[in-house]
């Protein structure tokens, strides 16, 4: 916000786009596509995603990563289709914030991912390898091994 101030104070002219929350048919078009599968399939899911999420995009997107990863919505590769427990998703008390969502996404990095990215924020909105890396007390490797949450090899 205090950067679009910034420009608005500097005269240049702001054309802000509002992103409306999606229509229950839209949501339910998106969960259809990104599932693989009809829509009559999907609608109780949608139904229970769309109240979480109150249609906004983003968080809708971030909660079916979040059931993902905890594996209340996988991929069934001997049907080569998605499956989910409704009940065990109704069962798991998630928030209807998507601030609350991402911050438990972020509570279940490892330590040393965690402390990068506190490292990260101190350096502003953005920042590139090299400068990460000026911040980090580590080889690159380490930091790249780190970034990706202790997974590369």
């Amino acid at each position: 916000m205090r950067t679009l101030d910034a420009i608005r104070q500097a005269g240049a002219l702001i054309h802000e786009i509002v992103l409306a929350p999606l229509h229950r048919e839209d949501a339910a078009e998106l969960m259809a596509e990104s599932l693989h599968c009809d829509r009559d399939r999907t609608a109780p899911l949608t139904e229970l995603v769309y109240e979480k999420t109150a249609g906004n995009p983003f968080f809708l997107l971030q909660f079916l990563t979040a059931l993902v990863d905890e594996g209340l919505l996988s991929f069934d590769h001997s049907t080569a289709g998605w499956s989910w427990d409704l009940a065990r998703i109704r069962g798991k008390e998630y928030t209807d914030n998507v601030a609350d969502l991402m911050v438990g996404r972020l509570c279940r990095l490892p330590e040393s991912t965690q402390e990068i990215l506190r490292r990260l924020a101190c350096l502003g909105t953005g920042a590139d390898f090299a400068r990460l890396a000026t911040v980090y007390e580590g080889s690159h490797e380490k930091l790249r091994h780190d970034l990706q949450g202790g997974a590369a090899k």
